[in-house]
């Protein structure tokens, strides 16, 4: 049997939990398992039944086991006012509390500096071709995603600062030149360039974008920055596209006037939500309107998540650099007309 093994370091907080969302952090196999599915996908969009012959399916077991171990941890406490600068991109996470005025974790987490472990066994016969994969999802998690809750906006980012096999991916770098470099190098690799329509899922294509902010003195500040960068474009006051789907939907809300286009920052994901607080406006009192745009899946509302991912990469001079990632698909599912034929 085949194993790898990694050890990890958080550079952002981590909040991964079992079923009860207050009780302890964990870091749970099934979740990380969960995570590299969704690399392996977007790495080889093509080849969902190898996803289902090397992780599993409700046929058949998986042939990858994975164990996972908290070597150290570090405790972040519930209502911690330590990442209130970035409550912005903790949605659900990080919360104002009125009575502190300040804005606060609402659960226990594993704060900055934990060390954690990862173990990759191959049952079986696998073909190096197979293992590879395997790794290379890994690899673009540590280099693009984070573990947890909020982890498509920087929350989880980790670096990998032990491994026990030489392998040609690199999982360290010196500074931020090193990491573009070497990302340049792979992911020229992995994007054949070429005209292709837009993919039905997030994946890798010659579409995707993936970009690295400035360093920074730290990991914090580098989250910090790109959190104030995302905050500031979402404003409609001072960003024109943010503005005209503040206009959009006022004016559906307000007016009834129909829309044939969703608004453009519903690719930050779905359901994406609109408040007016009540005012006078034209000479009319606009009353207080609430509403959004949800993705419609049969009878009921579902989500839609963002194909916009936010990482925080460490490096071993002590800067850090936000790396943004875009995967442009389509946001809608397909469905079928009356003649069978695939719409959206």
């Amino acid at each position: 049997m085949e194993t790898l093994s990694f050890e990890l370091e958080l550079v952002t907080p981590m909040f991964m939990g079992g079923a009860d969302p207050n009780g302890p952090p964990e870091f749970r196999a099934a979740s990380l398992k969960g995570l590299l599915r969704f690399w392996f996908r977007a790495l080889y969009p093509d080849q969902l039944a190898e996803e289902g012959r090397l992780f599993g399916t409700t046929a058949g077991r998986s042939r990858v086991r994975l164990s996972t171990q908290v070597v150290n941890r570090v405790d972040g406490a519930k209502y911690s006012d330590r990442y209130q600068e970035v409550s912005y991109l903790g949605y659900g996470l990080i919360s104002y509390d009125s009575s502190q005025k300040k804005a606060v974790t609402v659960r226990p987490f594993f704060d900055v500096g934990s060390r954690l472990a990862v173990r990759l066994a191959f049952l079986g016969p696998q073909s190096a071709a197979d293992q590879e994969k395997v790794v290379r999802a890994f690899w673009a998690l540590a280099m693009l995603g984070g573990l947890g809750a909020r982890s498509r906006r920087g929350f989880g980012s980790f670096k990998v600062t032990l491994i026990d096999k030489i392998n040609d991916l690199p999982f360290t770098f010196a500074d931020q030149q090193s990491y573009v470099e070497a990302m340049q190098n792979i992911l020229t690799g992995i994007v054949k360039p070429g005209k292709i329509p837009l993919p039905d899922q997030t994946c890798f294509s010659p579409r995707t974008c993936v970009v690295a902010n400035p360093a920074a003195a730290s990991a914090l500040k580098a989250w910090q920055q790109i959190g104030q960068q995302f905050q500031d474009f979402r404003n409609y006051r001072s960003n024109e596209i943010a503005g005209d789907d503040h206009d959009l939907m006022m004016n559906y809300m307000w007016h009834g006037t129909e829309s044939d286009i969703a608004p453009a920052r519903a690719a930050f994901g779905l359901p994406h939500n609109y408040f007016f607080k009540k005012k006078l406006l034209h000479g009319k009192e606009r009353p207080e309107l609430q509403g959004g745009v949800d993705l419609w899946q049969e009878v009921k509302a579902g989500r839609r998540a963002s194909p916009l991912l936010i990482h925080i990469q460490a490096f071993a001079d002590g800067t850090a650099s936000a790396v943004v990632s875009f995967f442009p698909a389509w946001l809608t599912p397909l469905t079928t007309d009356k003649k069978g034929k695939l719409v959206r």
